[in-house]
């Protein structure tokens, strides 16, 4: 059963362009399935303008458990 009284997990996808991605939707249903409550992000980071220390601690400041790039 799930527990949506607490914060959800946050997890997300950082890439260029990630518009597109599915990730959100097929997260979201597994974790429907599995009774896990969290949330999938994209995070659009143009590839010029990434760097990874940076990205690393804004992506950590927004509390995300994990994320794929």
């Amino acid at each position: 059963m799930m527990n949506n009284s607490a914060l959800p997990e946050r997890y997300g996808l950082v890439g260029h362009p990630v518009g597109h991605s599915r990730s959100p939707f097929i997260h979201a249903m597994f974790a429907r399935q599995t009774g896990q409550h969290i949330t999938y992000e994209l995070i659009d980071a143009a590839p010029e303008s990434f760097r990874s220390e940076e990205h690393t601690s804004e992506l950590q400041s927004r509390g995300l458990i994990s994320y794929a790039v």
